[in-house]
């Protein structure tokens, strides 16, 4: 039975990832964001799902900045050579600057990220050792049973 469950929560997950897809796909071809996306409750990704969910998350979210320089034309002939030339180096001085401060804003958008992947990881963690503690609490208990039944 709980092999079944699994299978058809495993099935609607797969599911709703393919209609995800398919709707990064419909922005694609129209060149417009869609206002609503399939809300993901993070808590209830495997570890593989979880790691593949924010990878893909930010690979759309900020992808590397780079500039076109073959539109940078001019029309005069004696000065548009060199300032061509001057426009293109500092497009690219701001590629470079702009690409890393992305860089270090996608790092710091990640930290919230990883704390709650931590987070989840001690949530296991915890909850194994509360099962523990309430294993030793119980036998505790019986310990003191046993000495209260041979102390009468």
């Amino acid at each position: 039975m709980e092999d079944k469950i699994a299978k058809e929560i495993q099935r609607l997950k797969d599911d709703i990832f393919r209609r995800k897809k398919d709707i990064y796909d419909i922005e694609k071809l129209i060149n417009k964001d869609i206002d609503k996306e399939f809300r993901v409750d993070l808590m209830e990704l495997s570890e593989m799902e979880f790691e593949s969910y924010i990878q893909e998350w930010f690979s759309k979210k900020y992808p590397k900045l780079e500039f076109d320089l073959k539109f940078i034309t001019s029309h005069r002939k004696i000065l548009g050579k060199p300032i061509v030339l001057i426009k293109r180096f500092i497009l690219k001085l701001i590629e470079i600057y702009l690409n890393k401060i992305f860089k270090k804003q996608t790092h710091v958008n990640q930290q919230p990220l990883v704390l709650f992947q931590n987070s989840r990881q001690n949530k296991e963690i915890i909850s194994q050792m509360l099962e523990r503690f309430a294993d030793s609490n119980k036998s505790l208990a019986i310990m003191i049973i046993k000495l209260k039944k041979t102390d009468i």
